[in-house]
């Protein structure tokens, strides 16, 4: 509430249960999706138990925990399946999700983990601090770095023969299609 002639909110002992924060990620094309998702499966979070769902468009880390819960998944898989057939989403944004392959990485932060890092009330929070938490557990999906600075750099680099290959991935050309097994 804000207190009379103060610009500034004023405290009011509201504290939270639990707090959820999610950022969409792009993998680059539609193609790209299942193999990265096959990826986040393969890694491993300190303390917390990873699973992947059967659909293989969806991994979790630290399911049932009563600390903080995340999980991946394939943006594109959720707004075409079956689930959402009651409330049709704007042709556009599946377009564009399917187009740029985004992966949409949530974290769930419970009460415990809430009251032992001093984020269980609304007035100790800042989103200095929500954001190094969730870049913290997110570090999961930006784990691999890049060894190049950009893609022409490392295209630079390459042999003759991948160049070519290495171009229609760039293009976005579903590979396992254009060649030999």
């Amino acid at each position: 509430f804000l207190e009379y002639g103060s610009p500034f909110l004023k405290f009011d002992g509201a504290w939270f249960t639990r707090l959820d924060l999610t950022a969409n990620f792009s993998v680059g094309c539609a193609a790209n999706v299942a193999p990265f998702m096959q990826h986040l499966a393969a890694q491993s979070v300190s303390r917390m138990r990873t699973g992947a769902f059967p659909d293989g468009y969806t991994v979790d880390y630290g399911r049932g925990s009563k600390y903080w819960y995340a999980k991946a998944y394939a943006k594109y898989h959720q707004l075409t399946s079956r689930q959402q057939k009651k409330r049709q989403p704007l042709p556009d944004v599946v377009a564009f999700v399917e187009r740029v392959g985004m992966v949409r990485f949530e974290t769930t932060l419970k009460s415990r983990f809430l009251a032992q890092n001093g984020l269980r009330y609304w007035g100790a929070i800042d989103m200095s601090k929500l954001l190094q938490v969730f870049n913290d557990k997110s570090e999961i999906i930006r784990r691999e770095k890049a060894a190049y600075e950009s893609l022409d750099q490392m295209f630079e680099q390459l042999p003759a023969e991948l160049l070519g290959t290495a171009l229609a991935w760039k293009m976005g050309k579903d590979l396992p299609r254009m060649m030999k097994r």
